[in-house]
């Protein structure tokens, strides 16, 4: 993700950080880890990333932090 990040491609950002929760949420066999991401991110598209490539850096700090 920080290859990525750092090619500004936020279409391909989006798509890895939606693969890596859904990984952590594979892992984790938590339905309430998954609930909580739901109501969380329930207004936030998607494509997050792609249309805001700012929050890119931060995405992967926090990823870092979780692994």
């Amino acid at each position: 993700m920080v290859a990525v990040a750092a090619r500004q491609e936020g279409a391909a950002a989006s798509d890895l950080n939606r693969q890596f929760h859904m990984l952590t949420y594979r892992m984790s066999r938590s339905s309430r880890l998954v609930a909580f991401h739901r109501a969380a991110t329930l207004y936030i598209t998607r494509r997050f990333y792609a249309d805001h490539p700012e929050f890119s850096d931060r995405c992967n700090e926090q990823h870092a932090e979780i692994l």
